[in-house]
């Protein structure tokens, strides 16, 4: 890092210039190599990439009748964050995010729009975070309502500190399963393990939960359920 001394020809310098960064400091203008940040290209990330790509390219195979529909379909229904925060959106960006979604979970693309934004019957949400449900993270439906052609669609975020409420970027996808009623949990304690592997057992631990309920038919989902959670 090297400081700079600017003339009354320059007078001010700050952002990247080829391989260099300028900036401000305490101690006066400084110069330093830019750095570029690792990308670390998990095989989730790599599936997840390719889903994206894969689902935005399609748009242009569409007729303009389809892309119209999307278009009405965005306009009209919102999408979800894992907290729930509700945006309108493009009629191309609901279609690579419905098919993203479900290429996620294993189902069929679509070309045509959903006709109806309902999602089968998520109901109220149990969580069990204790080997006394059989593992931790576990979950189940138990209104007696099964829902329909829907699944649980689940995000979770790391080990925070003690304290921490999370923002929606902590949160990643962690698995989808069923949500149909039955009383008992369905333990999601490998896939959150194979999302974050260096998180260990501790009852004191502050990890956040987003659980929504998505249509396997149209990727469309409720929006979600968030809660806080540990292991015991």
């Amino acid at each position: 890092m090297a400081k700079v001394t600017l003339s009354s020809v320059v007078i001010q310098a700050s952002g990247a210039v080829g391989g260099n960064v300028f900036l401000k400091g305490v101690t006066g203008n400084i110069v330093r190599a830019r750095v570029s940040p690792l990308a670390v290209n998990t095989p989730a990330r790599s599936q997840a990439k390719s889903n994206l790509a894969s689902a935005s390219g399609a748009w242009k195979s569409l007729s303009p009748s389809q892309q119209t529909g999307w278009n009405n379909y965005a306009a009209e229904y919102p999408v979800y964050n894992v907290l729930g925060k509700a945006t309108n959106i493009s009629g191309h960006s609901m279609y690579t995010r419905l098919n993203t979604r479900l290429k996620q979970i294993g189902s069929v693309q679509i070309e045509d729009a959903p006709t109806t934004n309902s999602v089968g019957y998520i109901g109220p949400v149990v969580g069990a975070y204790s080997s006394a449900g059989g593992g931790w993270m576990g979950f189940y439906n138990n209104t007696g309502v099964s829902g329909d052609n829907s699944q649980y669609y689940i995000f979770a975020t790391p080990n925070l500190s003690a304290g921490t409420t999370p923002d929606a970027s902590k949160y990643k996808y962690v698995n989808s399963g069923s949500n149909s009623y039955s009383g008992s949990y369905v333990i999601y304690q490998q896939s959150y393990s194979a999302v974050f592997p260096s998180v260990a057992q501790a009852a004191t631990n502050n990890i956040w939960v987003s659980i929504a309920a998505i249509s396997t038919i149209t990727g469309v989902t409720t929006p979600p359920v968030t809660m806080s959670a540990y292991y015991s």
